[in-house]
């Protein structure tokens, strides 16, 4: 199953929190 944009955005940012633990600077960026 192919996943929106939007999906897979907010998986990469769970990851990415979860591997730098610091995931404010940069989500706060992607929100927008």
């Amino acid at each position: 199953a192919v996943q929106p944009p939007e999906d897979v955005m907010k998986i990469k940012q769970e990851i990415e929190s979860e591997i730098f633990g610091d995931d404010q600077s940069w989500g706060r960026t992607d929100a927008n």
